[in-house]
């Protein structure tokens, strides 16, 4: 007799919405009444999923709370359980602890990996996909405590030399869409059955073979999840009632037959609570009532494979100009790559034709990194690109103990303080060079998203990083492509204009943390000599503050260094305060000010009688820039706005 098993996959994912300077995310108004995005959808989806209620189908009242993520498969983003360890840590226990409740009753844990920051692998070169499938498995590993089995290729963007990769890095299985088969045959058979598109049975696995002619050929298990379903909960009304969607399941496996058949979905996990409020409900509904009741049988992709191993082989499509396939790209993996038609919020006559300069600045960019890190990480490491793919265990815990173990094992003999620093310079350098390919920069409609200005933001710290090291480098090479790529809306003309009047506005350097500090310190009731802001520490050596009727001036010594790499510097600072929103900093390095005590002194006494002259004084000493409100980081200087604000109110 055949027996019926069901596995549901949720795709758990937020693109990274930090700043690449503050390493932290600043306050998104459209998401409000939360502070952003993440926060919001962690109420709606991610908390909800970890403690869903089951109603009574008389009373209505709760009769019991599942942990969906005990009962279904699922990847989180690894920059998306960073966030929820940090600032939802309840929520982030409950998904480890669900991976552990289904290892202990399947065999096998639900969790899969994710390539780290959803990067489209196809249209990666073979170095950024290998690391990106590293750092998906090493962030893996140390979170869930074991080996993942498969991991979740972003918009299942795949091709063979994907597949290939996967296997090298003991990757057992992964889940496609049926529109990425091509043809199918019994293993061991010669003859194959060529497919129409989304044709292939999704009720059983796959095996494909790596083309080596070889009888023991390396080889990946893949699912192709049930399309229609997937469709039906994602985007109709599937999920409005518990027992029409178990009806549709039961519909779904068709003839009986005597084969133990699977029915596979994978969706957006955001499906389950964001995108349709109370569909986390159904699904616990589903779990615990309406698949028990038609005897399904629940499971998870490891478990069922290890019964059921693939009785057929697959070939897969090679796509639109044998680039790969994708789920939600008709024309295979182009809408991350040119204006192929697909796309998401534009309006009528927009176009994506900025796609292509976009990637091929960005391409160029990778490049030229690529190639200072491969010459300058030569001098460092042992190999620059072993430690690149190592670089993970830092990023996920950047202790002094791990930092001297990574480096004791990475740098060639001799290495020292300031090796490690620059070497920390360069893999950080590599780290946002891999971030500016997150894929939802071309997915939607306009360069000027915010997720587009997310990634070139990525791009503009990657620049900042190797300036560090070479002050000479120039990115007029990457600005001259950019500049190719327009904007359906004419206020934000090019890429190169929006590089210039959203991204650089928004770069952190040293002397725009010491004007944060100068702007919060006028209202400080007390200094303290070490504060710590976001990813920086300054160190306060002298600071006085003197009130004039109208007008404030401070003036200071501080030391800045970031925590993340190697800059530090001195610095002097004399800010004049003239009320509401009027903050004027100057800041010159101290080194320029060799008679500090003697200078600020002569500023006091001008201050206390010629405070007109100040202005002009301070351009004379310190140069003609200068800092405002308006260099302040972002949320702090919504803060200094209401305080101005009750103050002249």
């Amino acid at each position: 007799m055949s027996k019926q098993f069901i596995c549901i996959h949720g795709h758990f994912y937020q693109p990274p919405r930090e700043n690449p300077w503050t390493e932290t995310i600043e306050m998104q108004e459209s998401a409000a009444p939360f502070h952003d995005w993440n926060e919001k959808i962690t109420s709606e989806c991610y908390r909800q999923n970890g403690f869903s209620p089951i109603l009574g189908k008389n009373d209505k009242r709760i009769t019991q709370f599942v942990n969906n993520y005990a009962w279904i498969s699922f990847n989180f983003g690894p920059t998306l359980l960073s966030w929820l360890e940090e600032h939802a840590p309840e929520t982030y226990n409950t998904i480890l602890e669900a991976d552990r409740i289904s290892l202990k009753r399947w065999g096998h844990g639900n969790a899969i990996a994710q390539a780290y920051n959803h990067m489209i692998l196809p249209l990666a070169n073979r170095r950024d996909r290998i690391t990106q499938i590293q750092w998906g498995i090493a962030d893996f590993k140390r979170r869930f405590k074991r080996d993942p089995e498969a991991m979740w290729l972003p918009e299942t963007a795949c091709n063979e030399e994907t597949l290939k990769d996967l296997i090298d890095n003991g990757l057992k299985f992964v889940i496609l869409s049926q529109h990425q088969a091509q043809k199918t045959r019994t293993i061991g058979q010669e003859k194959w059955e060529a497919l129409p598109s989304g044709s292939i049975d999704p009720r059983k696995p796959y095996r494909w073979f790596v083309k080596n002619g070889r009888k023991n050929r390396k080889f990946i298990d893949i699912f192709f999840y049930d399309g229609t379903m997937a469709h039906s909960m994602s985007f109709e009304n599937l999920l409005l009632d518990g027992e029409h969607c178990a009806d549709r399941f039961q519909a779904a496996f068709g003839t009986p037959s005597e084969k133990n058949l699977l029915v596979n979905i994978a969706t957006d996990g955001e499906t389950f609570g964001h995108h349709k409020k109370y569909a986390n409900m159904c699904l616990a509904y589903l779990i615990k009532v309406g698949l028990p009741n038609r005897n399904i049988t629940l499971t998870n992709y490891g478990a069922y494979l290890e019964s059921h191993p693939p009785q057929d082989e697959v070939e897969i499509r090679p796509g639109a100009r044998r680039l790969g396939t994708s789920w939600s790209c008709s024309h295979g993996v182009l809408r991350w790559r040119e204006d192929c038609g697909c796309q998401t919020g534009g309006k009528q006559g927009w176009n994506q034709r900025w796609r292509r300069p976009l990637r091929e600045a960005l391409d160029l960019l990778r490049d030229n990194l690529d190639n200072f890190f491969d010459s300058y990480g030569k001098k460092l490491f042992k190999d620059p690109w072993k430690a690149r793919n190592a670089y993970i265990r830092l990023i996920l815990d950047h202790s002094p103990k791990n930092a001297k173990a990574f480096f004791s094992e990475q740098c060639i003999a001799g290495y020292n303080e300031t090796k490690i620093n620059e070497g920390i310079a360069l893999l950080e350098m590599q780290k946002h060079s891999l971030l500016m390919y997150t894929s939802c920069g071309w997915f939607f409609a306009d360069i000027s998203g915010i997720e587009t200005i997310q990634i070139l933001q990525y791009a503009a710290r990657a620049i900042q990083l190797i300036k560090l090291l070479d002050p000479g480098w120039s990115e007029t090479p990457f600005l001259s492509i950019l500049n190719k790529a327009h904007s359906n809306i004419d206020s934000y003309g090019t890429g190169n204009q929006i590089f210039n009047k959203h991204i650089l506005p928004s770069i952190v350097d040293l002397p725009r943390v010491v004007n944060h500090f100068a702007v919060n310190s006028t209202f400080a009731t007390s200094i303290k000599s070490t504060e710590q802001i976001y990813g920086y520490k300054l160190r306060v050596s002298d600071y006085r503050k003197k009130d004039q009727p109208g007008m404030t001036m401070a003036f200071g010594k501080v030391r800045v260094s970031s925590t993340v790499v190697p800059e530090t510097e001195s610095y002097i600072f004399c800010l004049l305060f003239l009320g509401g929103f009027r903050f004027h900093t100057s800041i010159i390095q101290s080194s320029l000010i060799p008679n500090y005590h003697k200078t600020m002194d002569q500023l006091l006494k001008m201050f206390d009688t010629a405070p007109e002259q100040v202005p002009a004084c301070l351009e004379e000493i310190f140069g003609k820039k200068f800092y405002t409100l308006a260099d302040m980081f972002k949320e702090e200087k919504q803060n200094i706005l209401k305080i101005s604000s009750s103050q002249t109110a």
